[in-house]
């Protein structure tokens, strides 16, 4: 099979897993345009899909690229320092396997390019700019590459072990809660700082190039697609003291680069890619993260990319209520389709995110300490109310209902407390501690304790 098919089939099997299977049948019919092996290829991979009877048996695309690549290279392998453990997984641009470094005594996976696409220029390139900026980048939540290399004509580069999963598994269909989202959204933002210092725009961000560990640290993958910016006229850019880089000019005129769903609006128009290109595909993983849905939806490319230049996303709250203005209003203005009114930074994004973390931590000390405060002065309160004139009472039920009633976020009561013989209430708001006399509604208001205050 030519590489260039492999490539094609692989683009509409990965589209119509994201289409309801009641309309998946309409959606190939038009996405093939009258190619039926097209179909007939992705509907049997769909078929092996649906047939996995357990989470140990591989997804179809899977076993299908790697029945393309001849033969697995064996268990046992030794190739230089690297010792061969076992096959992991492959996709379209790559087979991993898991090996033993003998050097270092670690675990390492190496990625070899498929022999399928080994005579394959376009796909040599983007496999080798994925090892060299990955490598040019250290930093914890982007997968390190260790080294690079060639074997039986096969290139390779050896690269962390990662255990975990993907953010893409990770969602499924239902929101993530907030402050995950958040600790994973800013973890990317540091990660996508770090790459664009370098100049290194990624181009393809998406939940499934970005991987959750299973220590809590997410790490950014595949930069297969990523881009140095050029800066003034200069052709290279130095990455290292040694490492001359060669700057990649623009896109084609209507050639797309990345995932058709994650594009930015300059992608999908084939523009020139800047930082702000990886905030608003970021900000569509947000948009998923907090929503459980992709941001924009079509049964083709040419739909999704349609929706994308000319389509408004409903807000994240009307699709879930528990996500804060806040973070609404964050994640929007990462989807601005005019990139002047996005965040110009990952750093500025990271600001907010930030901002919004603090805020929450706050928000929660401040009702820790309120409901600690409110606790101790009723206690005093009911001190109090024991010294009163004891008075004969009507109507207890009725008053007490009242007083009861309480509400930490909208201030109100936060704590009431009777006496024994039902003659007087006690109870505390924002204001301080008061206490009502139940037969005459005269109420008391006695002065906060040093040291116990509402903040």
């Amino acid at each position: 099979m030519e590489p260039e098919r492999w490539r094609r089939i692989e683009e509409v099997y990965d589209a119509a897993l994201k289409v309801d299977q009641g309309q998946r049948i309409g959606f190939l019919g038009n996405i093939c345009d009258g190619d039926e092996s097209l179909r007939l290829e992705v509907e049997s991979l769909l078929e092996g899909e649906k047939q996995a009877a357990t989470f140990l048996e591989s997804p179809a695309l899977e076993v299908a690229a790697k029945a393309l690549a001849d033969v697995p290279v064996p268990s046992g392998t030794q190739i230089g320092p690297y010792c061969l453990l076992g096959f992991l997984r492959a996709g379209g641009m790559g087979e991993v396997y898991k090996a033993r470094d003998t050097r270092l005594d670690r675990f390492v996976a190496i990625k070899f390019l498929p022999r399928v696409l080994a005579g394959d220029t376009t796909a040599l390139g983007r496999f080798r700019r994925e090892a060299r900026a990955a490598s040019a980048l250290n930093h914890p939540h982007i997968c390190t590459v260790h080294d690079i290399g060639d074997f039986q004509g096969r290139p390779f580069f050896v690269m962390e072990l990662l255990e975990g999963r993907s953010l893409e598994e990770r969602i499924g269909d239902k929101p993530i809660p907030v402050s995950e989202l958040v600790d994973i959204a800013t973890q990317a933002c540091d990660a996508l700082g770090a790459a664009h210092a370098k100049r290194i725009i990624h181009r393809d961000i998406k939940p499934g190039n970005i991987f959750l560990s299973i220590n809590g640290q997410i790490k950014i993958l595949d930069f297969g697609l990523a881009k140095l910016v050029e800066e003034s006229h200069s052709t290279t850019v130095t990455t290292t003291e040694t490492e001359v880089i060669p700057i990649t000019t623009r896109t084609r005129p209507g050639r797309l680069m990345g995932t058709p769903a994650y594009l930015s609006p300059e992608q999908a128009r084939s523009e020139e890619v800047d930082a702000r290109t990886d905030i608003f595909s970021l900000g569509l993983v947000l948009y998923e993260m907090a929503t459980g849905r992709p941001t924009f939806r079509g049964r083709t490319s040419g739909e999704l990319i349609e929706a994308i230049l000319h389509e408004t996303p409903p807000e994240p709250s009307t699709l879930n209520s528990t996500v804060p203005a806040r973070l609404e209003h964050i994640i929007l203005r990462t989807l601005e389709k005019d990139r002047r009114a996005r965040y110009q930074s990952a750093q500025e994004l990271l600001a907010d995110l930030t901002e919004f973390q603090r805020a929450k931590q706050r928000r929660a000390v401040w009702t820790a300490r309120t409901a600690v405060a409110a606790a101790a002065l009723a206690v005093g309160a009911v001190v109090v109310i024991g010294l009163l004139p004891r008075r004969s009472i009507t109507d207890t039920p009725n008053i007490l209902q009242r007083q009861v009633t309480s509400n930490p976020v909208n201030d109100s009561v936060y704590v009431a407390a009777i006496t024994d013989d039902g003659k007087a209430v006690a109870y505390t708001d924002l204001r301080g501690v008061h206490v009502r006399v139940l037969d005459t509604g005269e109420v008391y208001n006695i002065s906060v304790p040093p040291g116990l205050c509402f903040r």
